[in-house]
């Protein structure tokens, strides 16, 4: 439902949730890339853990609010 555009109140906040929950996986790789751009810091460690989660609900919110496709019927 999220894709056509027509979901509930309900199924968008717990899409946004699950985005964030999600947020572990995308941690990892944002820490990673932090870790050998920037090196290795406190401060560091706790910017791309933040970044991972502000990853996914960027997509999450993308999802939610990109336009509906438009379905051709055959």
């Amino acid at each position: 439902m999220l894709s056509r555009g027509r979901a509930p109140a309900p199924a968008l906040g717990l899409a946004r949730a699950y985005a964030l929950a999600l947020g572990a996986g995308t941690q990892v790789v944002t820490q990673g890339f932090g870790e050998a751009v920037f090196g290795t810091g406190v401060l560091t460690t706790d910017l791309m853990l933040g970044a991972g989660w502000v990853v996914n609900l960027a997509v999450a919110e993308y999802v939610i609010r990109r336009p509906a496709t438009k379905v051709v019927s055959r």
